[in-house]
């Protein structure tokens, strides 16, 4: 598991855009262009200092409670498996829509809504998110190179997120909802894989 292909491979799946966009794009319609980049960009930062805030702070909290590895890697296996059958099992094909009219200013506060709450959690930042931070943390743990790799890897997350809000619009008009659904789903079930074999690698260690 301490690879990079692999931790990129997760954290894209579960702090990645394609559950971001949709939520952006619903959250922003009708605003010009200059709430859009405000709430883009605070809901990024938001998310960022939660996600460095469990990678720097909360992973230490895990080692003071002496939680091992194995057992973290079997929750997190548990939480990713649940988020994946939630997926696959409820996933239905929603038209991309249509354009509407802004009704009142968008609320663009730090700790409002929709910065905090829908965009930075849960579009952004997933519970299956926090538990795979906190897994590559442990993994890191005495390998400061490791370390330093993996932070970048979730910067660049969040910055694709960024990036993907910013285009969530015509995204969405190229490509259409329908399309980013069905890719979701194909990681989904990919998700579901490696959930199930980070809970084997676990349980067959422990052994």
């Amino acid at each position: 598991m301490k690879d990079l292909a692999y931790a990129f491979t997760i954290y894209f799946m579960t702090l990645g855009p394609l559950k971001t966009i949709p939520a952006f794009f619903l959250a922003t319609q009708g605003a010009d262009r200059r709430t859009v980049l405000t709430l883009a960009a605070r809901s990024t930062i938001v998310a960022t200092l939660i996600v460095l805030f469990v990678d720097l702070v909360a992973s230490g909290t895990m080692v003071k409670w002496r939680v091992s590895l194995d057992a973290l890697a079997i929750a997190g296996g548990i939480v990713l498996l649940i988020a994946s059958v939630k997926t696959l099992s409820g996933f239905t094909l929603a038209e991309t829509p249509a354009p509407v009219e802004p009704s009142r200013p968008a609320d663009t506060r730090w700790m409002g809504r929709p910065v905090l709450s829908p965009l930075a959690i849960p579009a952004i930042i997933t519970p299956a998110g926090v538990v795979v931070i906190l897994l590559f943390a442990g993994l890191a743990l005495g390998d400061l190179a490791f370390r330093i790799q993996l932070l970048g890897l979730l910067l660049a997350i969040m910055t694709v997120n960024f990036l993907a809000m910013l285009f969530a619009e015509p995204i969405l008009r190229r490509i259409g909802l329908p399309l980013l659904q069905i890719v979701g789903w194909v990681f989904s079930a990919l998700q579901a894989g490696l959930a199930i074999q980070a809970i084997l690698d676990s349980l067959r260690l422990g052994a």
